[in-house]
């Protein structure tokens, strides 16, 4: 069959497009695909679910109306959200049967009583119709409202009571449809105990259908070994099993990982003589593909179409579910391309994977464009998992605000969420530390019926953890285990990350002792977590401790544990330990990979080893790794902190002519190289080149390209570059305002001074030094005094503590303005604020009172400034002698002016003695 050939092509099996001939042919009553796999996705179990939204114009908000099934049916591992969508349709008509049948519109109570007894008396045997007809106790009921009667009750309450008043039960051929209604439920331990019954029955008759009910609803329950103890009780009862036997069989063991099970028993149906179905091809490339034996999947796909068996829809979504999980979503797009090519109709399930693909290989735009497309689809609109897999890929790319928006999209038209959708959510928020928006999505979660679980908890404790509330995110890990809802790995993961965010150490350290009481066993995340912790705490001696916690633990470290380790010891000085630390690796037989030299390089370059950072960098290119960006961006960097720009640019020609492309962090080293080394244009030189290349600058970027501007006399560029950086959406650190504001101070433009200094009060950044310098001075230039000090008092509710120098810049502007008395109050701040005023704080003041000719105040001032210990230069000496004349102190005045020379021939002599040293 040529038709039927496989297609190879860049490593990938493509099966042959999809054949209604073929599919026409196959689905028949015995097909297992459409009887047995469509049947057990459909039989989902009850739980909570939103069944509508109504929005409440008033508030704004969702609010979510939660019909919940009254029935307690136990929840089924290992359901995909496909059958928990299918869940929803199955208890709605559950749910018909106990509404108002007159405000629905349904049969009257007596037309269904009516009804109910002519379906039931009719398979009762003329024997018992006479004896047991009016007989009191016996209820007539069809199947489904026993099922319903047993429903209302707990497993373990008296099920054989409703079953004994049931007048059904002495008709045998009642039992296959009553069992049919009871496993479509997924109510496990209920259909046990009804089975029980039933073959406790004199009238019982042992059938095939009644044991493939039971073993697809074990199989959905992941009960492997249940599903196949009752195959083989049913050979005992002489019931030879059929293809959906073996078919439920092998899901059974494919959804418990059991794929060699299933390999088995598809082998077992073929010495039985019982034709293979499609649905059996399609359940063995499940149970293979879904363990991640992807080989072995496509190898019965070769298998099935070398038999005759035309593969169909689902056969392809199976595949692509198979490259999913087994790590290859590369191939699993591809295989989707070549389905386009070949027109195969596609469904809703086949452009979800692609979708959870694409979000997996950052393909993002894609992925979004794709969502679009659902959109336009006839009968392939997107569902509840179209949603979830949308706001993961916003989340993912941290786009929080598009996530949000997609969650009130899904509500606009009607999607109902589900558990996941919200957890999603939340964890969006989670990685950005948004903890009240998490908080509020757990509050919905709450209102549309459902319990949080495991994740939801530790989507709000990482949120808690990464916004800095370290009690309020331990307080969410003692509300889960007061409700009875056990931490796993990844919530103590959090707590630990979180704790080593906050150099707390200790406190990270002690929550092992919690993960060996919740029976959870640390892994290297967790181990990676705790270095990084002792590095922040600096205490880096108690890395030995955790090696060796880790040996006891039996958790073999990887190498980003040992690099984490490695940049704790040298963050911490310990830079011997980090070297046994690097030879140890290669005793473990671990292969150092480009960040453990990165970390390495960087550690040479900080010390201004250049020699040290290039040895470590022959090293790997000798061990054959591949020059990446990172350790050559750090060898550029560790160049350009001692001003090699030669050097700097070299190993800059040199990654490009290897194929490594050049980043931001690579541009904006070279541009410090230039730059240390006075080489202001060349720097300019290497922003326009990185610009030509299409790379986008970044904040430390334009930082740097702004100081390069000042620096060569160029601050009226800065200003202009800093315009249309912003204009492209670039948020400024407090290095970019720095360098800006040092641009203002340059041109003396006050206004755009303050301008700059509102946009930091908004980007919440705290004023540096530096910062709070050339503000002050700029605005002080001005003459706008008054202006000057609101910024200043409005700098110190922002915490900027009082210093000499803020202080002298304010003596400064006022001694300007010849605003003498004010200059006094400022001075008097010094001994308020218990600072040393120095010879630069009394300088302005006493220019101020010798060009108003205040000699007397002039005198005071001096005074001071000589008990302050500060030593005049010759400028306050000649004025000082001019002081005294004026006021007819001539005495004094010959004093000063013998000081003054004896102080200028000790300085002259000092010089000269300075030269000759030289």
């Amino acid at each position: 069959m040529s038709s039927l050939s496989f297609i190879r092509t860049s490593g990938i099996v493509f099966l042959p497009p999809y054949n209604s001939n073929l599919q026409s042919t196959h689905q028949t009553s015995s097909n297992p695909l459409s009887s047995g796999l469509q049947r057990q996705r459909g039989r989902c179990q009850a739980r909570p679910r939103v069944v509508c939204t109504t929005r409440d114009c008033s508030s704004g908000h969702e609010k979510f109306a939660v019909r919940a099934c009254s029935t307690t049916i136990q929840e089924a591992e290992g359901t995909t959200e496909q059958e928990q969508q299918q869940d929803v349709i199955v208890k709605e008509k559950l749910l018909q049967e106990e509404e108002d049948p007159r405000s629905k519109g349904l049969h009257k109570k007596e037309d269904d009583a009516r009804s109910a007894a002519a379906f039931t008396m009719s398979k009762v045997p003329s024997r018992y119709k006479k004896r047991y007809k009016k007989e009191e106790g016996q209820e007539i009921w069809s199947p489904r409202e026993v099922v319903l009667q047993i429903l209302a009750l707990n497993h373990w309450d008296d099920i054989d009571g409703i079953l004994n008043h049931w007048m059904g039960r002495f008709n045998r051929k009642n039992f296959p449809p009553l069992i049919a209604e009871m496993t479509r439920t997924g109510a496990l331990e209920h259909s046990i105990r009804v089975f029980n019954w039933m073959k406790a029955q004199r009238c019982y008759r042992a059938r095939n259908d009644i044991y493939n009910n039971m073993i697809w609803l074990h199989a959905r329950h992941q009960r492997a070994e249940q599903a196949r103890g009752l195959f083989f009780e049913m050979q005992e009862w002489r019931c030879k099993p059929d293809v959906e036997t073996f078919n439920a069989l092998m899901n059974a063991h494919g959804r418990a990982g059991q794929w060699r099970w299933a390999l088995n028993i598809f082998d077992d149906m073929i010495r039985a003589a019982v034709p293979p179905s499609r649905g059996s091809y399609n359940n063995l490339i499940n149970a293979c593909g879904s363990s991640g034996q992807l080989e072995k999947a496509l190898e019965v796909c070769q298998r099935m179409t070398d038999n005759g068996v035309g593969p169909d829809l689902f056969t392809h979504n199976i595949i692509l579910s198979a490259f999913k999980s087994a790590g290859q979503p590369q191939k699993a797009v591809e295989y989707y391309d070549h389905l386009l090519s070949k027109n195969v109709p596609l469904d809703r399930c086949t452009h979800n994977i692609i979708l959870n693909c694409l979000g997996k290989m950052q393909r993002f735009d894609d992925a979004i464009d794709l969502f679009h497309r659902m959109r336009k689809m006839k009968g392939s609109e997107p569902d509840v998992i179209t949603y979830n897999s949308l706001i993961h890929v916003y989340a993912v790319c941290g786009q929080v605000e598009q996530a949000q928006a997609t969650f009130e999209m899904m509500l606009g038209e009607g999607v109902v969420p589900s558990i996941v959708t919200f957890n999603t959510l939340m964890g969006a928020y989670g990685s950005l530390g948004m903890h009240t928006e998490a908080l509020q999505t757990l509050g919905l979660l709450v209102k549309a019926g459902f319990e949080p679980d495991v994740v939801s908890y530790s989507s709000l404790l990482n949120a808690y953890g990464k916004s800095g509330e370290l009690e309020k995110a331990h307080e969410v890990l003692d509300l889960m285990k007061g409700r009875s809802r056990r931490p796993n790995l990844v919530t103590f993961n959090s707590l630990i990350d979180a704790y080593a965010a906050a150099g707390r150490y200790q406190q990270a350290r002690d929550l092992l002792h919690d993960m060996a009481e919740a029976n959870v066993r640390p892994n290297t995340v967790t181990f990676c977590s705790l270095f990084t912790a002792c590095a922040r705490t600096g205490c880096p001696e108690k890395i030995s401790e955790l090696f060796l916690e880790a040996e006891w633990q039996e958790v073999r470290l990887n190498v980003n544990a040992y690099n984490a380790a490695i940049a704790a010891y040298l963050e911490g000085g310990m830079a011997n330990k980090a070297m046994e630390l690097f030879s140890l690796m290669e005793q473990e037989r671990l292969q150092p990979d480009s960040v453990t030299y990165s970390i390495l390089i960087n550690a040479a370059g900080k010390l201004g080893n250049c020699t040290e950072a290039r040895n470590f960098f022959n090293k790997m290119i000798e061990a054959r790794i591949s020059k990446v960006v990172e350790p050559c961006s750090a060898l550029i960097d560790a160049y350009a902190k001692q001003g090699m720009h030669r050097e700097a640019r070299e190993v800059f020609e040199e990654m490009k002519k290897s194929g490594c492309s050049p980043n931001v962090v690579t541009y904006t080293s070279l541009v410090y190289a230039y730059s240390n080394a006075g080489k202001y244009e060349e720097a300019r030189l290497v922003f326009e080149e990185m610009q030509a290349a299409g790379v986008e600058a970044d904040t430390v970027a334009c930082g740097a390209l702004f100081m390069v501007l000042n620096k060569g006399g160029h601050p009226e560029q800065a200003l202009l570059l800093g315009d249309t950086m912003e204009s492209r959406g670039i948020k400024y650190n407090d290095v970019a305002y720095t360098e800006l504001l040092a641009a203002c101070n340059k041109l003396k433009d006050w206004e755009t001074a303050l301008e700059l200094y509102d946009k930091v009060k908004k980007a919440n950044i705290h004023p540096s030094d530096m910062m709070v310098f050339h503000l002050l001075s700029t605005v002080g230039t001005s003459g706008k005094l008054d202006r000057l000090l609101k910024v200043f008092s409005e700098l110190q509710d922002l915490g900027v503590g009082p210093s000499v120098q803020n202080y002298n810049i304010l003596i400064d502007s006022f001694a300007q303005a010849l605003n003498w008395r004010k200059c006094l109050d400022i001075l008097a701040w010094f001994q308020t604020s218990k600072l040393k005023p120095t010879l630069q704080s009394y300088r302005p003041l006493l220019s101020c009172m010798a060009r108003v000719q205040l000699w007397d105040q002039y005198l005071e001032v001096y005074s001071q400034m000589i008990s302050a210990g500060c030593e005049p230069d010759g400028t306050i000496l000649r004025t000082t002698i001019t002081a005294l004349q004026n006021l007819g102190k001539e005495e004094e005045a010959k004093e000063v002016q013998a000081w003054s020379s004896k102080l200028w021939q000790e300085r002259k002599a000092g010089a000269v003695g300075a030269v000759h040293l030289l």
